[in-house]
């Protein structure tokens, strides 16, 4: 915790970062099996929390559900998470359920035997959004987290275990004169988020706004590889500010997306894929198309708060290194990164600042 130069008052610091698929040893005893990995840790031990999409069980428990990908991990890489300087992780994804409840659960332990808290699934609707109170410097910090990916059963209800579900509709809206000339041009795809679905949403972040004094919200959304922006994110992203949270988090996305300032609050559509340990044999050649467009590049994204919200973001670029573990990016790799940024946040008008290898982000609303 420091004093903001902006405001005067006590500050706070999270760092903030994508998804992780650990599959093996990222440490030897207490030293990275790459050493560039401390200036990573590093950044994460400065911070009062450290965040980040874990997307693989940790359990030998289990059964593949139907589904393209099913990922698993050996429990002992949570004591390589700690390592990390992870504070706590977020379950509200697409691969949380993958091998059940069983599986999750197991999970939810053995980051707990780390001193890693986790949020976003449970084993009912409610323990899946109760979310956290994280206390540090004397504020406290709320962390929420819903995915928008649903495989089959995953999401929980008053009833059953899972992850915080948010629903999506979708339409495909064809031009029928274009498509005398274009016969396989493809649909328009349209999605939104149902109504009831959001209402609760930003119930339960109202809710818990009146109890902290700063509110961080994790959407798990948008596609694993490419550039679309799914139709319904922005209105998800600009309805979970207004109900209260100070910044909104995405993961998903295997790839670096847009950052948007609105009303004064950053919104990140993704860091990219942080930890890509996934394994790359015995897959069908689907998967392995999917896992050939996968970016090497993150960020990790460093946030100053105070009572007043979000005060200061600056993105430290990080690519994949020794054994896919991430590394911070400099020279042409971070400029790769930084022109990435750029292009994908034209949309909404966000301007970047450099500062040496950081990335800043001006929070003039846009």
């Amino acid at each position: 915790m420091a004093q903001s130069g902006d405001t005067g008052k006590q500050s706070i610091t999270v760092a903030f970062t994508g998804d992780l698929v650990p599959s093996s040893a990222m440490f030897e005893g207490d030293e990275p099996i790459d050493p560039r990995l401390n200036e990573v840790r590093d950044i994460f031990a400065s911070a009062d929390v450290a965040i980040a999409s874990l997307l693989s069980p940790l359990s030998e428990r289990g059964t593949p559900i139907a589904k393209m990908i099913n990922l698993r991990s050996d429990p002992s890489l949570a004591t390589d998470l700690r390592k990390f300087g992870f504070s706590a992780l977020h379950l509200a994804n697409n691969h949380s359920m993958d091998l059940g409840f069983d599986a999750l659960s197991d999970t939810v332990a053995h980051l707990a035997d780390q001193g890693i808290a986790s949020f976003g699934a449970g084993a009912n609707l409610a323990a899946a959004t109760e979310g956290l109170i994280v206390e540090a410097g004397g504020l406290r910090i709320g962390l929420l987290a819903w995915s928008a990916l649903l495989a089959a059963g995953s999401g929980a209800s008053p009833l059953r275990p899972g992850i915080a579900p948010l629903e999506v509709t979708v339409s495909y809206e064809i031009d029928p004169i274009y498509l005398t000339e274009e016969p396989t041009f493809p649909p328009t795809v349209r999605s939104a988020i149902t109504e009831a679905s959001l209402t609760a949403a930003c119930a339960r972040i109202s809710e818990v706004r009146a109890q902290v004094d700063v509110l961080l919200v994790v959407a798990h959304w948008g596609e694993g590889v490419g550039d679309r922006i799914g139709e319904y994110m922005q209105p998800l992203a600009h309805a979970m500010l207004d109900a209260g949270a100070d910044a909104v988090l995405g993961t998903h996305p295997h790839s670096v997306y847009g950052v948007e300032v609105y009303d004064g609050k950053p919104v990140f559509y993704s860091p990219g894929l942080f930890i890509d340990q996934t394994p790359r044999t015995g897959n069908t050649p689907d998967v392995d198309e999917l896992y050939a467009n996968m970016s090497p590049d993150s960020y990790i994204a460093v946030i100053e708060a105070t009572t007043d919200g979000v005060v200061s973001v600056r993105l430290v670029p990080t690519t994949l290194g020794g054994a896919n573990l991430p590394v911070v990016a400099g020279g042409s790799d971070a400029d790769r990164i930084q022109a990435r940024l750029e292009s994908m946040s034209r949309r909404y008008s966000t301007t970047f600042e450099r500062d040496g290898r950081d990335i800043l982000v001006p929070l003039a609303a846009s």
